[in-house]
């Protein structure tokens, strides 16, 4: 516990230092936690011994409170614009699961790594979580290797949607149209949560333990399960969605994904970190440009579909885009790019189906 503490410490102040408008965030956490266990293995401790049941505890509180934040900006959004987000969140998800097929393809003896590396691209920690814990139920022993690829691919990842956002801003005129403005304004007013209660909460996350079992046949002998992660997400989307009495007060959610979130990067960061680092001599460079390929890959597409063919406005458009990056850091140079926080309408409605797609793409990757 005092390693996790230390690790959240000093990776939370790491976080706040802003270079150039950049700042990796909550994810200096994990670097912290890779840093203490590789100092740790170089003194002769090679693992760090932590129990799975706080590894799962910190995954569900992070995922559920994610999940009852991002649901209740998807029906006023949607109702604007149709399905146009779920398309979005699936080609940008999509690319850089197909880039990181082919990877996969014609480099054998480096799955974890290459999976791992998808996730940080594409800088998301959800999809982190899913494939440690799908790589886990594989008996592959994949979690190392995964959590390595994640660790060198995720700084080119923030770094990429940073840089795009802030080129397409300087290059487009825009206005703000009503439809928009009013979507987003009935965005805010359903954030507006009054109160906590403990007891949905616990029934949120018992519903998705529940989902998250279910195992559903697939050809070949293979099977398909959403897991924790999967699971959680899905019980806290259509709860907090569907009914009002699920809407719980930001401030406690925020308080609950900042513990779950950091939790799990420094569990993550000081279990694999030793190995992880000690393979960057070796793959490091090669997993640093597959990493920058497939970012490149779920940008582009992203844009290019969400612009000529799905017709997004482009501050919508931009802030689905980072949505379906999961990208965090993204959103806030987009906020600032175009001086308007209403492209927190096109990150809020992308977020949870890029945050799912995710978990699938991952599941496909590693069967």
């Amino acid at each position: 516990m005092e390693l996790i503490a230390l690790s959240i410490i000093i990776g939370i102040c790491l976080g706040k230092i802003t270079f150039k408008g950049i700042k990796l965030g909550n994810s200096a956490v994990l670097f912290v936690g890779l840093s203490l266990s590789y100092l740790l293995g170089m003194l002769g401790q090679q693992t760090v011994t932590i129990s799975n049941d706080l590894f799962d505890l910190s995954l569900i509180a992070f995922i559920s409170a994610v999940g009852l934040m991002a649901s209740r900006s998807i029906k006023p959004i949607i109702r604007t614009y149709g399905l146009k987000f779920i398309v979005q969140a699936f080609i940008i998800t999509g690319a850089g699961a197909l880039t990181t097929y082919i990877f996969l393809y014609f480099s054998m003896g480096m799955e974890g790594e290459i999976i791992g590396s998808y996730v940080g691209a594409l800088t998301s920690s959800p999809g982190l979580a899913a494939a440690l814990e799908i790589g886990g139920q594989s008996g592959k022993n994949l979690d190392a290797a995964i959590g390595l690829g994640y660790a060198i691919a995720y700084v080119p990842g923030v770094l990429m949607v940073v840089l795009f956002v802030q080129i397409i801003a300087r290059r487009s005129d825009f206005e703000m149209n009503s439809v928009i403005s009013k979507a987003y304004h009935s965005v805010e007013l359903e954030k507006k949560s009054p109160s906590f209660n403990i007891l949905l909460y616990i029934f949120v996350i018992l519903l998705g333990l529940m989902i998250g079992g279910i195992t559903v046949p697939l050809p070949a002998g293979n099977s398909f399960t959403l897991g924790i992660t999967g699971g959680t997400l899905l019980s806290a989307l259509i709860l907090g969605g569907l009914n009002e009495r699920f809407i719980f007060s930001d401030s406690v959610l925020k308080v609950i994904r900042d513990l779950g979130l950091n939790g799990f990067l420094a569990i993550v960061g000081l279990k694999y970190g030793y190995h992880a680092i000690e393979a960057v001599g070796t793959v490091g460079l090669k997993l640093l440009g597959i990493g920058i390929v497939t970012g490149l890959a779920s940008i582009i597409m992203g844009y290019l579909v969400g612009k000529y063919l799905l017709k997004l406005p482009v501050p919508i458009l931009i802030g689905s885009l980072c949505g379906g990056m999961t990208s965090t850091p993204g959103l806030a140079a987009a906020i600032d790019s175009f001086e308007s926080s209403q492209v927190a309408a096109g990150y809020g409605a992308a977020y949870p189906f890029a945050l799912i797609n995710m978990i699938l793409m991952t599941q496909f990757l590693l069967n």
